[in-house]
């Protein structure tokens, strides 16, 4: 026989790393015998709740070459990390493949683990509310809050402000000023669902 012998071995191509709020990443069985059947599963933290092109049981995809995934769930902070495991019921459990990946946040909109677990122990929104309006209660008169890229997503003219007239998810830099334009304080909170 003159030529390439086909092999069972097969591997996961696709990134090490991915950003999250792209909301897609491929990752295809490369190499193995062309009548293969692959089943693709995501192994991690909400790893249910991942959708691909060619549509997930639970965490699993059976069936296709390639698991095109096109929603991603959303974590508290980022990075985050999940697995993608590749097997073959044609060629055998000992042919089995893992990948980790590293989930992103590359815009920077979200908190990372340290962010969130600082937020966690000093913002719950039972905390917020009494921080703000314990604490220079009568020295501030208008609020503005802003993503942490500077972009303003709120403002209201008040001494008060409780944390459900927040309409948002995520990192927020709350500017509080007094009745002369000045900053009286400026606080970092992290609002979750």
């Amino acid at each position: 026989m003159n030529g390439v012998v086909p092999s069972c071995n097969f591997i996961i191509s696709g990134p090490n790393q991915v950003c999250e709020e792209s909301d897609y990443a491929q990752f295809c069985a490369a190499g193995g015998l062309p009548n293969y059947h692959y089943r693709f599963r995501i192994i991690g933290k909400k790893s249910t709740e991942y959708e691909s092109a060619c549509g997930m049981i639970g965490n699993t995809q059976d069936g296709c070459n390639c698991l095109t995934l096109i929603d991603f769930p959303k974590y508290p902070y980022y990075p985050q990390y999940i697995t993608i495991e590749l097997y073959s019921p044609t060629a055998g459990t000992q042919f089995t493949q893992r990948k980790r990946v590293k989930l992103v946040d590359c815009n920077g909109d979200d908190p990372t683990c340290k962010e969130y677990n600082e937020l966690q122990n000093e913002g719950s929104d039972e905390r917020f509310s009494q921080i703000s309006l314990e604490k220079n209660e009568d020295e501030y008169v208008k609020v503005r809050a802003f993503d942490l890229v500077g972009r303003q997503v709120f403002e209201k003219n008040t001494n008060s402000l409780q944390r459900n007239e927040l309409q948002y998810r995520g990192t927020l830099i709350l500017v509080f000023y007094s009745e002369k334009g000045e900053i009286v304080k400026v606080s970092k909170v992290f609002l979750a669902d």
